[in-house]
């Protein structure tokens, strides 16, 4: 089954020691989320996140937001030629990320099996 998307959404966030550094990619058509493409590592120097970032087809493409705790990793990345400026927060905004909808929906993996540039899908009735 191909899908055709008006457009692309990368989100990303940062990491280093114990927590990963990510970027996924995704798509919306009617109520369904779909998360087409991940990438995710542990100890990701700051010089190789460009490399890192473009694991994920598309991504200088279209603008990615990023984890607004991290402004100058944002700086750097947009002077390496992403599209990135930070994602807003809010209180509660962690707890009404996926959590808030992805454990009270539908929700299907189908391939993909971690690593940087990994395809696979994740569909979420939103």
């Amino acid at each position: 089954m191909l899908l055709k998307a008006d457009r692309l959404f990368f989100g990303a966030d940062f990491g280093f020691t114990n927590d990963p550094s990510t970027l996924i990619r995704m798509f919306m058509i009617d109520t369904w989320l779909y998360i087409e493409y991940e990438a995710y590592g542990v100890g990701v120097e700051l010089d190789e996140m460009p490399q890192f970032y473009d694991s994920i087809p598309e991504v200088r493409k279209w603008p990615v937001k990023g984890d607004n705790s991290r402004p100058e990793t944002i700086s750097y990345l947009a002077r390496q030629g992403f599209s990135i400026d930070a994602a807003s927060k809010w209180k509660g905004s962690v707890e009404d990320g996926g959590g808030g909808h992805y454990g009270n929906s539908n929700a299907t993996y189908n391939g993909g099996n971690g690593g940087a540039g990994s395809p696979g899908i994740l569909i979420v009735e939103w």
